[in-house]
């Protein structure tokens, strides 16, 4: 299901922190924007941009929706 396994690594203590920056450069490794990706999973690009630096929590549905817009498993986004 996944374009690539590449582990992500993110030192960053703020769990909802981390997880942003991995929704980020997982984005951002498939050369989606934050338009692309928002209009995918039904939301506006502001809240793509809150979730990536952590300002919002992305609930369990969403980061499903998520992980099947960027092709990934749900997992990788909780490591």
């Amino acid at each position: 299901m996944n374009i690539q396994s590449v582990p992500i690594v993110v030192n960053e203590s703020n769990p909802y922190k981390r997880q942003g920056r991995i929704l980020q450069l997982t984005r951002i490794a498939q050369q989606k924007s934050r338009q692309d990706l928002a209009a995918e999973v039904g939301v506006c690009r502001e809240m793509v941009r809150l979730w990536e630096i952590g300002d919002r929590a992305i609930d369990a549905v969403m980061l499903g929706r998520l992980a099947d817009a960027l092709q990934q498993e749900v997992r990788v986004f909780l490591s």
